[in-house]
């Protein structure tokens, strides 16, 4: 695999909070890699930091052999880049269709491909689930839908490497399969996912590697097993009585 990101020394401060301290780690084309840590641990800010939403105070973000520290969101999305976020805020007044529509006016290859808006977001709808509900508008659609409606417009820009903030959150068993399979399908055509999930038993079955964060700094970084296993991991987050070891769905 060939390095697609790789994060050098990251740090972030919040007045005397010490957000990341020296984060580093690379990621690699088509990997699947889960982020925990408990809240406050560095994990959105780190999000931010990677995807331009927040300038870093030192260490730099190289993407596909590019410095993006400090670039603008809009400008790393073009280089294949972004982030869904954890409150999905569609336009409820538009279609569902119409809001995948929208996002995909921003996909990387849409002058080389031939696919209009509507048929790009149409494919993502149909590998979320969603595309009987296409022309009903987002206010209709549950919780669970309106999740999967965010990952559909975080799919359909086409993107090398894509952060997943919560995309498991509030979703029912069958949903995460759903969710679960349509990432694994953009996976096997090369797209990268670094996915921050506090339901971690459903988390570890999908990715390949984790890397644990506490208080800022990265802690541990290996397989699910390695890492619900590892001391430090199980004292920092969730306490010896935790079972975080049995999250590997044991």
């Amino acid at each position: 695999m060939s390095q697609l990101l790789i994060v050098k020394d990251l740090k972030k401060r919040f007045g005397g909070i010490s957000a990341l301290n020296g984060v580093s780690f690379e990621i690699n084309t088509g990997e699947f890699v889960g982020i925990i840590g408990p809240n406050g641990a560095g994990k959105t800010t780190f999000f931010n930091t990677v995807s331009g939403s927040l300038k870093p105070d030192s260490g730099k973000v190289i993407f596909r052999g590019v410095d993006i520290t400090g670039m603008r969101p809009s400008a790393i999305v073009r280089l294949g880049l972004a982030r869904t976020f954890q409150l999905v805020k569609p336009f409820l007044n538009l279609s569902v269709l119409e809001n995948v529509a929208l996002a995909a006016l921003s996909r990387r290859r849409r002058e080389h491909d031939g696919l209009s808006p509507e048929a790009a977001a149409l494919e993502v709808l149909r590998i979320v689930g969603l595309e009987a509900r296409a022309d009903n508008l987002a206010s209709k659609l549950t919780h669970g839908e309106l999740k999967r409606l965010g990952v559909a417009q975080g799919l359909v820009l086409d993107l090398l490497l894509l952060l997943l903030d919560e995309p498991f959150g509030c979703l029912s068993a069958e949903e995460i399969s759903i969710v679960s399979e349509a990432l694994r399908e953009r996976s096997s055509l090369g797209v990268s996912f670094v996915i921050i999930e506090h339901r971690v038993r459903e988390l570890m079955k999908l990715v390949s590697r984790v890397i644990a964060l506490d208080q800022g700094s990265v802690i541990k970084v290996g397989t699910p097993d390695e890492v619900v296993n590892d001391e430090r991991v199980l004292e920092a987050f969730l306490g010896r009585s935790s079972g975080i070891a049995r999250s590997k769905g044991n």
